[in-house]
């Protein structure tokens, strides 16, 4: 209507239409207007106010639908893009506006063939500008399609990197180029575009990362520093984080990083990078000596308020301990919507991080939240281009065991189904292929009693070499101990010994505290013990696993371990009480 009354020449009542419409609109929260469409309206009023020639209406109303449109939209959106074009940074309001420091204007980039003025832009929190600044270069230069690649890289858009990355190295091979075409930087975007840009696997860059493995003694310090991290992980997308040649490397890059002699945004990002694996090969305290300082150093203003931002999260998420969690997590949630603040909606950061949220939530037992943040992981990932299913499948996988957790036996059991339709087990990611083939073993029969169904599925892994020769031996030794508690929980009472018996002679003596598992073990024993009228060995056997089982918890999650130990500690009570109940009506009066 406001159209067809600008048609016709009355702009004014067209305006007034729409003013009364917002003030509708925001005056009713119940009105089911999305902020998409409440910040479209808003931008039309901008237009016709322009149109009218009140300049300073017309930007005030653009930046409140700017505003609008950012509560729940990234900077790189269409939308957020279109209406950002037509904010005026030198208006007189810009000063009041909150969201000011995201139109900052940025110098002209001064590139140079380590991408530190890209890296350095988009670790700051400032990617628009930086966009900004490459395309208001002159010409297309090798060096600057390059750069741009590296902007697609770092801002999860790997596809648009490698065409870029085709183009960059055609301008290269030209006389006279800006740039060669060895030049490591190529292959350093190609390495970022799928390690840090994408959830594809590290398998697809590794001839580049080959090559630059090759060249280390030439490269740069700090860019060694990073190809050194990104090495360590693509190894971690298929190893053990222990594994002896992922422990070798980082402890080759923290002595790299110790002989720096001055800081470079490349270095730091390669901590970044790096930083979860320094606390499995160091330990936390020598992790935190190299990481604090450095999250320190980037937590002002000008600092790279991203890259410290996320130190700070993964830290949170990874050594947290039990004291004060609800604090720690709730601040993990506020550093998950700064980060994402920061990057596109959905980069590979912000998929990984509201994933760590919810599966923090699922082990406090808040299962219904956790539910929620892992479906936004999934929605970002579905809405990446090509995404591949693995990564789905293990989101799903997650889904399934906080549905599980909230008694929704039939609804886990079919997210876990799809999550299992989705994989090659013998090509999918192997930290991936084991715990959904698990889930799913463990949610099939659930409910129906059967749980050699699930042990059937384990079986036909574990009786498959090529298979067996892809997951790390505790995974697979992981496998076993489920299989054998699967079998346990159904079969006769003399198999199911026999089956932990079995386990049992499997266990290592590697100096790994397993006392969870031989809690487990021990119930399952009592219990068929039990069946047996073995009375007293049961009443043994119940008391060391409820022993070992409550130690471990305690001195493992803190004041977590009620929460995080629900179910094996309702079936340990259970089923101790069952025991001394019938063993105390055996002994009689006396």
């Amino acid at each position: 209507m406001a159209r067809a009354l600008a048609k016709r020449g009355d702009l004014p009542a067209g305006a007034d239409i729409l003013a009364r419409s917002e003030a509708q609109v925001t005056a009713n929260p119940g009105a089911n207007v999305g902020d998409a469409d409440l910040a479209l309206l808003i931008a039309l009023r901008a237009g016709f106010a322009r149109a009218m020639g009140d300049a300073a209406a017309s930007q005030a109303a653009f930046r409140r639908a700017y505003g609008v449109a950012r509560r729940t939209l990234g900077r790189s959106e269409d939308l957020v893009r279109r209406i950002a074009a037509e904010i005026d940074v030198a208006d007189p309001g810009m000063r009041g506006f909150a969201l000011a420091d995201e139109f900052r204007p940025v110098a002209a980039l001064n590139l140079t063939a380590d991408g530190n003025p890209v890296l350095r832009g988009v670790l700051s929190g400032g990617y628009n500008a930086v966009l900004k600044a490459l395309q208001a270069g002159n010409g297309k230069t090798a060096l600057q399609v390059t750069s741009g690649a590296y902007y697609a890289a770092l801002t999860g858009f790997p596809d648009d990197a490698d065409a870029a990355l085709t183009q960059a190295r055609a301008l290269a091979a030209q006389p006279g180029a800006d740039l060669a075409p060895d030049d490591p930087f190529l292959d350093l975007v190609a390495l970022t575009a799928v390690l840090f840009g994408s959830t594809r696997p590290a398998t697809e860059v590794q001839a580049p990362l080959d090559r630059l493995v090759a060249r280390l003694p030439e490269l740069a310090p700090d860019m060694a520093l990073l190809v050194t991290a990104f090495q360590v992980f693509a190894l971690s997308d298929r190893l053990d984080a222990n594994h002896p040649r992922i422990r070798a490397l980082v402890q080759d890059w923290a002595r790299q990083w110790a002989g720096l002699t001055a800081p470079s945004t490349t270095a730091d990002f390669s901590a970044l990078m790096i930083g979860p694996d320094l606390h499995d090969a160091l330990g936390e305290e020598a992790a935190r000596a190299i990481l604090d300082p450095l999250r320190a150093r980037h937590a002002d203003q000008d600092g790279l308020r991203l890259l410290s931002a996320q130190l700070h999260f993964d830290h949170l998420d990874l050594t947290g301990g039990t004291e004060n969690i609800e604090d720690r997590l709730a601040e993990m949630a506020a550093l998950a919507a700064e980060v994402s603040a920061a990057l596109p909606t959905n980069h590979p950061l912000n998929i990984w991080n509201m994933a760590s949220v919810g599966d923090a939530l699922n082990l406090m037992g808040r299962f219904s939240e956790g539910q929620t943040w892992i479906s936004g992981a999934l929605s970002r990932l579905r809405d990446r281009p090509g995404h591949p299913d693995d990564m789905e499948a293990y989101l799903l996988h997650r889904i399934a065991i906080a549905q599980g957790g909230m008694g929704q036996d039939r609804a886990a059991a079919s997210t876990a189904r799809q999550a299992y339709d989705l994989i090659d087990p013998l090509t999918a990611r192997p930290w991936v292929a084991y715990p959904v083939i698990l889930g799913y073993a463990i949610e099939r029969p659930r409910g129906g009693g059967d749980w050699y169904l699930g042990a059937e599925v384990i079986d036909r892994f574990l009786d498959n070499p090529d298979f067996v020769a892809r997951i790390p031996p505790d995974d697979i030794l992981y496998m076993r101990f489920t299989r054998t508690r699967l079998i346990a929980m159904s079969a006769p009472p003399d198999e199911a010994l026999s089956a932990v018996a079995t386990f049992v002679n499997r266990l290592p003596d590697d100096g790994q505290d397993r006392r969870d598992t031989r809690a487990i073990l021990a119930m399952l024993q009592a219990e068929a013990l039990r069946e047996l009228d073995r009375l007293d060995e049961a009443w043994e056997r119940i008391k060391t696993a409820a022993d070992l089982d409550r130690d471990w918890r305690v001195e493992t999650y803190g004041a977590l371990a009620q929460a995080s130990g629900l179910s094996t500690a309702a079936q340990l009570l259970s089923l101790e009480a069952a025991i001394g109940w019938t063993r105390a009506q055996a002994l009689g009066p006396d």
